[in-house]
Order: structure tokens, then sequence, then C-alpha cells
């Protein structure tokens, strides 16, 4: 196989993982609220159960809800950090400066993240919030920016290397 095919090719699948990644997303997104609730609620209840073995005492609604509300919203962070570590890796070459890089890779989450804000609107029992768009912005942009430290620290640690 030729250089420029064998780029062509390892390109194709770099951005495997984000295509997956942006299904995953796709299908969160498209489950109705109910189903939706009732899935992060199969994170929140054993996490209630064992807050509620170390208190000994029931937790009221209030805070059930509050609890239900944080898992949410770390799911959203988290996902989105790893489709940004994920997208990062798609659009890297060493040819690239590392601020543009990131700043391209931020853009692209980012209007994926506005794209799926859209789309949850069309879901029953869903509705699109700014603040999840932020959410996920923010998630993305410490796993680009967690990624870029790693690869500065390398290009660095090679070029002192490199003038030894």
């Amino acid at each position: 196989m030729s250089v420029e095919k064998n780029k062509i090719v390892n390109k194709i699948i770099r951005f495997i993982p984000v295509i997956i990644m942006m299904i995953v997303i796709f299908a969160f997104s498209a489950m109705p609220g109910e189903e939706s609730s009732d899935t992060s609620m199969k994170f929140l209840n054993p996490l209630l159960h064992i807050m509620e073995g170390i208190s000994h005492h029931k937790l009221g609604p209030d805070f059930e809800n509050s609890l239900h509300w944080f898992i949410r919203k770390a799911a959203h962070f988290s996902e989105y950090a790893f489709f940004g570590i994920l997208v990062l890796n798609a659009f890297y070459t060493k040819e690239k400066t590392l601020l543009s890089l990131g700043v391209f890779s931020e853009i692209f989450v980012l209007l994926y993240a506005i794209s799926d804000e859209i789309h949850q609107y069309f879901v029953p029992g869903r509705y699109a919030a700014l603040l999840d768009v932020c959410i996920d912005s923010s998630g993305a942009l410490l796993g680009i920016l967690v990624v870029l430290l790693i690869i500065n620290s390398r290009r660095k640690r090679k070029r002192n290397i490199e003038t030894l």
C-alpha cells in the first residue's frame, strides 16, 4: 500500500470511534424522557442505598432529586470529555499547532452538542437546554486540554532529548 493510501486509511480508522460516539450520544438523546430518567435511576438507586447505609437514615426527595440532576449532568460532562478526546485524536497531525488542533476539536464538539440539544427538543419528554450545551462543551474542553498538555509535554521532552 502506498504511503498516501496508508495515511488515508489511518485517518478513516481514527474517525471510526468518533462516529461510534456520535451514534451513542444520539441514541441516548433519542430516549424519551421517562426512559432516560429510568436509565439514570439505575445509577442513582445503588448510590442512594449506599449513602443511606452510611448515614443510617432515609434521604429526602429533595436530596434524591438533586443527586439525580447531578448524575445526569455528570454523565453529560464525562461522555463529552471522552468525545472531545476522540475528536482531538481523529484530527491530530504533527503538523498542526496544538492551539489550532484544540480550537478546531472544541468547535466540532460544540456544534455536535448544539445539534444534540436540538435533536432532544423533538423527543417526547425531553427538552433542549443551553446549560447542557455548556456542560457538554466544558467536558470536551477538559478532555481536549488534558490530551493537549500530554502532547505538549511529550513534544518538549522529545526536543530536549534531540538537543542533547
